[in-house]
């Protein structure tokens, strides 16, 4: 067996895994078809030499031609016609070497089989590109269709709930209040959705407060924040969404009992 034909039929297996390992099996197809070809070339050159295999040839017989007589070289001749007799003689029985024939198939390139694997890989990385902004504009929609459901009507800060209802509202109060409310009504047009009031004091998140706001044209809802008389300062609710986009916010002071009088 050629070593030609082992090398690119390693090659060739080598190619194929690596098809297989980056699952572009699809684009494979032209390894097959080069491969296949290579294949049915070397068979049909290998039938040409079996069928017309080169003679020997006798290097005695190039390097020294027969002739009939020898000796007539060697006898006097005295006519000239006797000269190209034996001239003519000597010239017909002259062995004449025979051409060598000789084939040696080309091999097949396979510098198109790389240009194959390197457009693969460029295909399956652009590919992969346009999966990630086809993924990216589908979470960006859904976002944009969920800020269009979610309506932020009213927001406060109180001492208290009674009934659903927000008790002595404000934005200045004291640091001897035990708790305090942070109270909403959204209109939500949509499906089901998650809501987060996230309280800040100083600009560092104290506490958040997570709960679903229901399909509902006013969906009143609060969340509850415990005071420590140390906790004075300006304070601040973010109210957001699942998505972090911010619906409301409400800023609010809470003062030492012994600075207000």
């Amino acid at each position: 067996m050629d070593s030609t034909f082992i090398v690119i039929s390693i090659v060739f297996i080598i190619f194929i895994i690596i098809a297989n390992y980056l699952k572009v099996l699809r684009l494979s197809i032209p390894l097959v078809i080069i491969y296949c070809i290579f294949c049915f070339n070397y068979l049909i050159d290998n039938e040409n030499n079996y069928s017309n295999p080169s003679k020997k040839i006798n290097k005695q017989n190039i390097d020294k031609p027969k002739y009939n007589s020898i000796t007539k070289l060697h006898e006097p001749i005295e006519n000239k016609n006797k000269t190209s007799i034996v001239e003519k003689q000597i010239i017909n029985n002259v062995v004449l070497p025979k051409p060598i024939l000789s084939y040696t198939p080309k091999p097949i390139m396979i510098d198109s089989n790389v240009n194959i694997l390197e457009e693969t890989n460029t295909n399956m990385i652009t590919s992969d590109l346009i999966m990630v902004d086809d993924s990216i504009n589908e979470k960006n929609k859904k976002q944009n269709s969920d800020l269009k459901t979610l309506k932020l009507n009213e927001l406060m800060i109180c001492r208290g709930i009674y009934k659903r209802n927000p008790i002595k509202p404000g934005i200045n109060f004291i640091n001897s209040v035990d708790s305090l409310f942070c109270y909403t009504k959204i209109s939500n047009s949509g499906p089901k959705q998650e809501i987060k009031h996230i309280w800040y004091l100083e600009g560092i998140v104290m506490t958040s407060v997570a709960y679903n706001i229901k399909p509902s044209f006013n969906y009143r809802s609060w969340s509850r924040k415990t005071i420590y008389p140390n906790q004075t300062g300006q304070w601040r609710v973010d109210v957001i969404d699942s998505y972090g986009n911010i619906l409301g916010t409400r800023d609010f002071t809470i003062k030492s009992i012994s600075s207000t009088y």
